[in-house]
């Protein structure tokens, strides 16, 4: 990890240092996420399962074109996906239980982080081209706060409810991943359009709540996390 950071640091200085030279992109760029892996995954026997729904992605970026065909970026990103209830209510509608569940999810997963970003350019005309572009970086991810119900309906009742809580926790890790972008310019302006993934493993080393028997629990979780997005942006030539 140490060096992974050293590594995406000196790139950044390098970045900085050539800038005064070649082109030089602001892009802004936003669009629709799709979480997977485990960050998407449905199963409450699995505790790394997110539930996540489908939501959004925004970034902001610089690049440096070195060459005609060659280019390096750096940046900002976030992802923001609501806790689906209806994959909740999905997985035990497949369940023969004799009991009523419920969720109240108090908040979603949030996802940033910086990225540097080498890519390539295929001109298709003078208005036109192709970047395709690998990633690699640092996030932090907020995971959301929830608490299940679950109340039996066999007679005779009123039986009572139990409930299980599990508090907002966050972490760190290193993240890659790769896309493409379809670029169109006129002078200093452009529109793009880009798809991307990104994928991590995340080690949530301290994830706190309250368990169906009342207690308090604590416990580490790693969760393999990926969101694809499906991105409008806009760029300046500086």
């Amino acid at each position: 990890m140490k060096k992974t950071f050293l590594l995406l640091l000196s790139l950044s200085f390098s970045l900085l240092v050539f800038s005064q030279h070649g082109s030089q992109h602001i892009r802004l760029t936003g669009g629709f996420a799709m979480p997977f892996k485990d960050l998407a995954n449905n199963n409450f026997q699995d505790k790394a399962s997110g539930f996540a729904s489908n939501g959004v992605h925004a970034a902001a970026g610089y690049d440096y074109q070195f060459t005609h065909n060659f280019g390096l970026g750096l940046q900002a990103f976030y992802y923001e996906s609501r806790f689906s209830e209806r994959k909740f209510a999905n997985y035990f509608a497949e369940l023969l239980n004799d009991a009523r569940n419920s969720v109240e999810p108090a908040n979603g997963w949030s996802t940033g982080g910086i990225l540097l970003r080498p890519y390539l350019t295929l001109p298709i005309s003078n208005k036109f081209s192709v970047d395709v572009y690998g990633s690699a970086g640092f996030i932090g991810v907020y995971s959301p706060a929830y608490t299940l119900r679950r109340q039996s309906i066999i007679p005779p009742g009123p039986n009572p409810a139990y409930s299980y809580f599990r508090a907002r926790s966050k972490a760190f890790s290193f993240a890659y991943g790769m896309g493409s972008r379809f670029n169109f310019n006129i002078a200093k302006h452009g529109l793009f359009f880009s798809a991307e993934y990104l994928i991590s493993k995340i080690h949530y080393k301290d994830i706190t709540g309250t368990g169906w028997d009342e207690k308090p629990y604590q416990m580490t979780i790693t969760q393999n996390l990926g969101y694809i997005s499906i991105n409008i942006g806009y760029s300046y030539t500086l």
